[in-house]
């Protein structure tokens, strides 16, 4: 027989594969065996064979007390399969649920007794209807749950279980009203009577032991429903709501109770009011009237709420949508509430589309409305609408259309062959709306380009501006048009001029060639061309570099801001500007800030020797404006370790609260060698930077021994976290040497 055990110790695959079935004497003589891996074997064949190894009871029950885990895990299951006929094992199995305890592993465990005793039925009940009465909470949750499992045969345990609903243990109190649940309609009358207690874990137990019940518990939701009505409680509550939704409670009556719950000081009574709504179906419609009564109050608290759950409940709030409105126009609404709104509209989704879009008309051309911004949230929802827009004959509507689909961008795309035949048919503002439009939705160049150009040949500025725009919103695609931009940046039209500027500068590097006319557009005498000119340049980059003379030269001769779109731009053109850095470095002592700040960045992105780029970083880190020495901490910390020659005015920086965190960045990054430096942030006023310390110190290992007297006053650090980096480093140190 050992012979025929060993032979079956294999794999969990070769396990179900064997097609012969082992003796049970064989299986019960394994079961004593001195060798624990023959135990095993035993136990688990003994768990798949069911009811048919019902002869073994009595020494699974001795194998209970088997050291070896698994042993012990496959005798109760095997116990559990055999189901009534293992009777005999309910005082051990009894005993090993008084022996369990809690948390982690032991949960499991737990958990497997009660199977087993439930599995066992009847025969079990009264010695868990004891446990019940128990004085350990394991001993109670673990019968309530072994009773769940006998369901309905358990009414004995009726009353007990009911007076446990108002156990001092939670999990107690669970377990009870599932097995109350699984015991089915004949705890009704007391669980009808539970909601009337006066105690509140009792009245919320029932209701939770109801909803475990399900259908049969429909002839209690009126008496659930009185004592929700009743309740002034918030723990009752909260499961009182949640079991009438599972119920399917009548959605007009739960309603009118649950919306004024929604303003609850409880959280967890907010939210089960909230779900309540949200579930119901078809009721969601249902509550839309209570929703909007509160979003027509002059109540800020109810508006939001109100607006919360409209946007919850989604497109079947559509009939709310003129209310928002209403409330978000409202001059004394707050950020918070406005926000609720805003976002309720976009939840609601397309059908909010036309009373935004009759907003947004009102708005004066307003980019930053907050119709504009909610019609920009919703993208592919509008969509739909703007088409029908563009295919009526009303031109306020399609213009309204246009507007929408230009902030969508390339979401509009199902509206290409629309925005194609307005570019080529539409009359006016339409037609130049429209142009722009496909270009922003992602039309291809071979269909955006041809309208483009002939747009730029019409007698009408706003048309050649809109042509130029276009081609702007295809970028590199615009490569063939350049001829075309480039006579128009003499365009007596400075918007026009402006415009092509602006798409000379998208064109990447196919645009060099438009760096001289470019150029000669800064002889015009209009600040927008000049602007978008020199922005033109700089998105060009390197390809532009024989622009870098008038830039040059144009610099000192100019004011900020366009002082800095100059820097900017030189900045762009990386080492193709190095003959601009001595005019860039005398703007260095500038009276703007912001334009100092934009050389010192413009002068890393040109300086090729990292040298001098870092002795002029270091000299920006002394800077009496914010902006300026961020902007060189910025730059010295795309150098890494390069920068080291910085970090002791770094490491002076993180004792200002305003840029510590970025010169801590900085010095992590370049992974600091300095001892004595690390050793000085040890004693840093910030914990941070104190850990930081530390953490390097411990990887420089044994060339940081000098440190350790400082690091063992970390020991003493108020902050865990930096005694945690103080310890191990100082165990690195140690372990190097």
């Amino acid at each position: 027989m050992i012979a025929f055990l060993l032979a079956g110790i294999g794999s969990w695959e070769s396990r179900s594969a064997e097609p012969k079935k082992p003796k049970i004497a064989d299986l019960i003589e394994g079961l004593q065996s001195g060798d624990k891996e023959i135990r095993r074997e035993a136990s688990y064949r003994l768990s798949q064979l069911g009811a048919e190894a019902k002869d073994a009871v009595p020494e699974l029950i001795k194998a209970l007390g088997d050291n070896e885990r698994q042993v012990w895990f496959n005798s109760i299951t095997a116990l559990a399969r055999i189901g009534p006929d293992a009777a005999a094992a309910v005082p051990a199995l009894i005993n090993e649920l008084e022996r369990a305890d809690r948390g982690g592993y032991h949960e499991q465990t737990r958990y497997r007794i009660a199977f087993a005793l439930g599995s066992i039925g009847t025969a079990a009940l009264p010695a868990l209807t004891n446990a019940l009465a128990s004085d350990r909470d394991v001993m109670r949750e673990g019968a309530a749950k072994a009773i769940s499992w006998i369901g309905p045969l358990a009414t004995n345990a009726i009353s007990l279980l009911v007076k446990n609903l108002n156990d001092g243990d939670s999990d107690v109190r669970e377990k009870s009203a599932e097995a109350l649940g699984k015991i089915g309609p004949a705890a009704i009358p007391e669980l009808e009577a539970g909601l009337e207690s006066a105690q509140t874990n009792t009245r919320a137990g029932a209701a939770l032991a109801l909803e475990w019940m399900g259908e049969p518990a429909k002839e209690s939701a009126p008496k659930l429903a009185a004592a929700l009505r009743a309740e002034k409680e918030d723990a009752a509550r909260a499961p009182m709501i949640h079991a009438l939704s599972k119920l399917n409670y009548d959605p007009a009556a739960l309603l009118d109770m649950v919306v004024p719950l929604l303003r609850s000081d409880s959280e967890s009574v907010r939210l089960e009011a909230s779900n309540a709504i949200i579930l119901m179906e078809p009721a969601a419609t249902t509550s839309v009237p209570l929703l909007q009564m509160m979003v027509n109050s002059d109540d800020e608290g109810a508006i939001k709420v109100g607006a919360t759950y409209l946007g919850d409940i989604g497109p079947d709030a559509a009939g709310a949508v003129p209310s928002l409105i209403a409330a978000r126009t409202k001059e004394a609404t707050t950020n918070e509430t406005t926000a609720a709104i805003d976002e309720a509209l976009i939840q609601i989704g397309a059908p909010a589309v036309p009373a935004l879009i009759k907003v947004m008309a009102g708005t004066g051309g307003d980019s930053n409305h907050w119709s504009v911004n909610c019609l920009r949230e919703l993208g592919s929802e509008a969509v739909p609408t703007m088409i029908d827009g563009l295919q009526s004959n009303d031109s306020d509507r399609q213009l309204d259309a246009l507007r929408v689909l230009a902030l969508v961008g390339d979401e509009a795309s199902s509206a290409i062959p629309d925005l194609e035949r307005l570019a080529k048919q539409g009359s006016g503002e339409v037609r130049n709306a429209a142009l722009t439009t496909l270009a922003s939705a992602g039309a291809k160049p071979d269909i955006v380009v041809p309208l483009a150009e002939a747009a730029l040949l019409s007698r009408e500025p706003g048309t050649r501006e809109s042509g130029a725009r276009a081609l702007a919103q295809i970028g590199p695609g615009a490569r063939r048009a350049i001829p075309s931009l480039i006579k128009g940046l003499q365009d007596n039209d400075p918007s026009v001029a402006a415009s092509c500027a602006q798409a000379l500068g998208k064109c990447g590097n196919a645009g060099g060639s438009a760096a001289g006319p470019l150029v000669d557009a800064l002889q015009r005498p209009e600040p927008k061309v000049h602007e978008a000119v020199v922005s033109a340049i700089g998105e060009l980059g390197a390809v532009a570099r024989s622009a870098v003379p008038a830039l040059t030269k144009l610099l000192p001769t100019t004011k900020p801001p366009f002082q800095k779109s100059i820097v900017a731009s030189l900045g762009a053109m990386g080492a193709s500007a190095s003959a601009a850095l001595p005019e860039l470095e005398k703007n260095l002592t500038c009276n703007d800030a912001e334009t100092r700040a934009a050389c010192v960045t413009a002068m890393a992105q040109i300086e090729t020797d990292k040298n001098r780029k870092v002795d002029m970083l270091k000299t920006a880190l002394d800077d009496q404006a914010q902006v300026v020495r961020v902007a060189a901490i910025e730059e010295l910390g795309k150098l890494g370790r390069a920068a080291e020659p910085a970090a002791e005015k770094l490491y002076a920086l993180t004792e200002s609260s305003t840029e510590r965190e970025q010169a801590l960045e900085v010095l992590a990054g370049m992974r600091v060698r300095s001892v004595p430096l690390l050793v000085r942030a040890l004693g840093n006023s910030d914990p941070y930077v104190r850990q930081y310390a530390a953490q390097r110190l411990g990887e420089l290992g044994k060339d940081a021994e000098e440190a350790t007297p400082e690091l063992r006053k970390l020991l003493d650090d108020k902050e865990d976290f930096v005694k945690r980096a103080a310890r191990s480093s100082l165990r690195d140190i140690g372990r190097d040497k």
